[in-house]
């Protein structure tokens, strides 16, 4: 998608969007999450890697099949492709958030519980100051896959 066929993707000045496709497991199938008004972070601090951070989600879904939340955190964006598997954090939440009968995929290390490790994957990221955008291939679990892009306003930079 080009930097135009980006900004058109939601209404807002700021804006988040999730087009993604999962393969085995119950919720198989295309999903996109769209939301206006939250946008990502890149952090450049001196003498550190760069750091992405996206998370975006629509409150009040109900219904236990559909995308609801989605997280990405890179804390080495600088590395040359894709991070190793402990390099990334990447959350996809299906149905109610953060209640019961959802369902929520990891692929990566969470930053603020490292004990807490999911699935594999690779993430890539590209941004140009304006939008980024992440490329996802995960596998969360045995048997379901996880493949697309999130694509972000850069709303904070350092």
């Amino acid at each position: 998608m080009g930097a135009a066929a980006a900004h058109a993707i939601a209404d807002g000045p700021n804006h988040s969007e999730a087009d993604l496709t999962v393969t085995g497991g119950p919720h198989a199938g295309q999903h996109t999450l769209k939301v206006d008004d939250v946008g990502c972070e890149v952090v450049h601090r001196p003498g550190k890697p760069k750091y992405f951070n996206s998370n975006f989600g629509s409150q009040g879904v109900n219904d236990p099949k559909k995308l609801s939340f989605v997280l990405i955190r890179i804390p080495d964006a600088d590395g040359p492709g894709s991070p190793p598997p402990s390099g990334f954090e990447a959350t996809i939440n299906f149905g109610p958030f953060m209640n019961k009968g959802a369902t929520v995929y990891m692929s990566g290390t969470d930053k603020n519980n490292p004990s807490r490790k999911g699935g594999t994957g690779t993430v890539l990221l590209k941004e140009d100051g304006k939008q980024a955008r992440v490329t996802l291939d995960l596998q969360p679990q045995p048997g379901v896959a996880i493949k697309g892009t999130v694509t972000c306003t850069v709303i904070a930079r350092g």
